[in-house]
């Protein structure tokens, strides 16, 4: 009988000396909520198409309609993430998270248009890429900031930059009669990463079918480029075929050398009627919103 006393006082002495030693361990490191502020991004952007700001709003979703963040450590390895992708939410604008004490890097990415990212676990890997490969980019602004957790809960105003070109196409003439459908192929690059590295140039194909409206007028359709890294630019052929309702192509016009300018627009007017007077010219202007025109 004393055995089995003696053998349960051990147990629970074991069992105690097991929780003091537990209750001894690292304390678990306290959080802060960190929010970053976008709600001036549109503030900050000026119209691509001409030299007047926009007007100001309150709210980053009076353009753009996705958000996405990336938080890395000091050692460039991913710890929060997220993306907004309802415009009309309160908290849209505001990316918000709790963190410990260290320093950090945060990457901002808004857009027109919905994103994808790839190898999103580093820093140094992290890019992104139109959410269907088939489409172009939407208009896209993107920041990295580097900030510092340091035993207080913060809030961090961020200013976003636009890394895309506008190309804007317009026709002149009357379309031909016979024609239902056209093609515009221009270069672009894949995708961006956060460090400004850039994918290789692939030529984006948009397709279009002719409407009363387009017969109307004079036609005019646009789209956004992804420049390259360095020069902030990207340069290739720009091509233009026209089809009949056989898909036989029936005009064709190409526009060589063109260049597409991050923060710029390129403009490209002319017309489609084989028998029209051509004349190309070209220029740069070096405003903010700047554009770069070409005749065909």
């Amino acid at each position: 009988m004393k055995k089995v006393q003696v053998l349960s006082v051990l147990i629970v002495l074991f069992l105690f000396s097991c929780k003091k030693q537990d209750s001894t361990g690292e304390p678990t490191p306290e959080q802060y909520d960190i929010q970053f502020n976008v709600s001036g991004f549109s503030q900050e952007i000026s119209d691509i198409s001409s030299t007047k700001p926009m007007a100001s709003t309150s709210s980053a979703g009076d353009y753009v309609s996705y958000i996405y963040y990336y938080i890395y450590n000091e050692k460039g390895n991913l710890v929060k993430s997220g993306k907004h992708e309802d415009k009309y939410s309160k908290d849209f604008s505001y990316p918000q998270e709790k963190l410990t004490n260290g320093q950090y890097t945060i990457v901002l990415v808004a857009s027109t248009a919905r994103l994808t990212s790839f190898e999103w676990d580093t820093l140094w890997s992290l890019s992104f890429g139109p959410y269907d490969k088939s489409q172009p980019f939407g208009d896209t602004f993107a920041r990295s900031l580097t900030f510092e957790v340091n035993g207080r809960s913060g809030q961090f105003d961020v200013r976003l930059e636009r890394v895309t070109a506008k190309l804007e196409l317009t026709i002149n003439d009357k379309l031909p009669a016979d024609l239902t459908s056209f093609t515009l192929s221009y270069p672009s690059n894949a995708y961006f990463s956060a460090l400004g590295n850039f994918g290789a140039v692939r030529s984006y194909l948009f397709s279009h079918t002719i409407t009363q409206e387009d017969r109307n007028s004079w036609y005019r359709w646009q789209t956004f480029v992804m420049p390259e890294t360095g020069s902030s630019s990207v340069a290739g052929d720009v091509i233009i075929k026209g089809y009949n309702s056989n898909q036989q192509l029936i005009v064709t016009k190409t526009i060589k050398g063109v260049t597409f300018t991050k923060n710029k627009k390129t403009t490209l007017t002319g017309n489609l009627n084989s028998d029209a007077y051509m004349t190309f010219y070209s220029g740069v202007d070096t405003s903010y919103t700047g554009t770069i025109k070409y005749g065909f």
